[in-house]
């Protein structure tokens, strides 16, 4: 049974302010990037980057969604990020995968993310995925906003991981600001259902909270 919530409501959540920015960075898989993947596309014109890359990580007990924003030259600028326990996910009847919760922190975030590029970090995806990329999508639509999915996975061989942390962690190293997120709209919660359990859904619910 779905828990019973306010959709006008909000969840209240914890803060990391005191766990490192190189370690939240890394659990957020910010440290497996190259200079390479925050290119969001290059052409004759130049190169364009992605504002945002957001990324999520899971423990036994929580769920952490990341978003970090990038300057002009892909240095980061601010960080946040959003803990919630982890049975929140089944009690509000949302799948426990990476693409379920890229899709909640792009609804979490929609108003920064609004028409923005945005780097969506997964650790895998599948021909099982469908529902869930499809979820990313629809959000990313509603944002108008472009993205790409990249599926980081095990990284290959000792000399490249030293070389993409190296190139991060000066990146990181540029960080201005920090921010944990205090509450999880029940709001969001729910569009989130909406999309990646559409099988789970109220139907008048969906209709009467459209997302926005």
């Amino acid at each position: 049974m779905l828990a019973h919530i306010n959709w006008w409501g909000t969840v209240p959540l914890k803060s990391m302010a005191a766990t490192s920015i190189l370690q939240v960075a890394e659990r957020a898989g910010l440290l497996a990037l190259s200079p390479s993947d925050l290119v969001f596309e290059s052409n004759s014109l130049g190169i364009t980057y992605y504002n945002y890359v957001l990324s999520s990580s899971t423990t036994s007990t929580s769920c952490i969604l990341y978003l970090a924003k990038l300057d002009a030259q892909t240095n980061v600028e601010s960080f946040d990020s959003a803990v919630f326990p982890k049975d929140l996910l089944a009690k509000n009847a949302i799948p426990d995968d990476d693409l379920s919760l890229v899709t909640l922190g792009l609804l979490l975030w929609k108003r920064t993310l609004s028409g923005q590029r945005v780097l969506c970090l997964v650790q895998s995806a599948d021909a099982e995925s469908i529902v869930g990329l499809e979820a990313v999508n629809k959000a990313s639509k509603k944002l108008q906003c472009a993205h790409h999915v990249l599926t980081t996975g095990k990284l290959r061989g000792v000399d490249s991981e030293q070389r993409k942390q190296s190139s991060m962690r000066l990146r990181l190293m540029m960080c201005q600001t920090r921010n944990d997120i205090a509450n999880l709209p029940a709001r969001t919660l729910h569009e989130t259902r909406c999309l990646v359990a559409p099988t789970k859904r109220h139907p008048l619910l969906c209709l009467c909270v459209p997302v926005s």
